[in-house]
C-alpha cells in the first residue's frame, strides 16, 4: 500500500531544501563579498564536506554489512 503522505512530506522536504540550496548562493547584503567566486566556493566546499561523512560512514558500514538503523 503506498502511503501518499509520506510522499507529499518528502516531496515538500525535497523542494524546500533545493529552493533553500539555490538561494543560498546569493551572498546576504549584510555580508561585504568582494569576490563572489570565493563566497560560492567556500559554501560549495562546506557541502562537499558535509555531505561526505554521512556517505563515509554509509560505505564503511555496508563494507561490514553492518546498519545503524
Amino acid at each position: 500500500k503506498i502511503n501518499i503522505s509520506a510522499w507529499i512530506i518528502g516531496a515538500i522536504g525535497i523542494i524546500t531544501c533545493s529552493f533553500e540550496l539555490a538561494v543560498s548562493f546569493k551572498p546576504p547584503a549584510q555580508l561585504q563579498v568582494k569576490n563572489t567566486f570565493w563566497y560560492e566556493a567556500i559554501l560549495i566546499g562546506s557541502n562537499i564536506i558535509y555531505l561526505s561523512v554521512p556517505l563515509f560512514i554509509y560505505v564503511v558500514a555496508k563494507r561490514r554489512k553492518t546498519y545503524a538503523i
